[in-house]
């Protein structure tokens, strides 16, 4: 159910231009991506914290009116549970 979510995420970023869906892989740790920091996507594309806070903010507006509400906080944690279940299926 949550690998599904992520998976429902992941089509949809794709739906973006491609560098708000980048901003976003990076941020949220999607995809071949480790979850990045403002400050590490700044540095990646040359532009400011406040100008990557604000691609992002647009990207999620972008999903929104496509009927995709999703926050950071909560795509975070559908990554930290299956994290969780990915590290309790290896140690059994």
């Amino acid at each position: 159910r949550y690998k599904a979510a992520v998976v429902r995420v992941e089509l949809a970023i794709r739906k973006l231009p491609p560098r708000d869906a980048m901003v976003l892989s990076m941020r949220l740790g999607l995809g071949s991506f480790e979850p990045m920091t403002l400050e590490e996507v700044a540095e990646r594309y040359e532009l400011t914290r406040e100008r990557i806070r604000q691609i992002e903010e647009k990207a999620y507006e972008t999903l929104a009116q496509a009927g995709i509400t999703i926050t950071h906080d909560q795509i975070m944690h559908l990554q930290e549970v299956l994290d969780e279940i990915e590290r309790i299926v290896r140690s059994v």
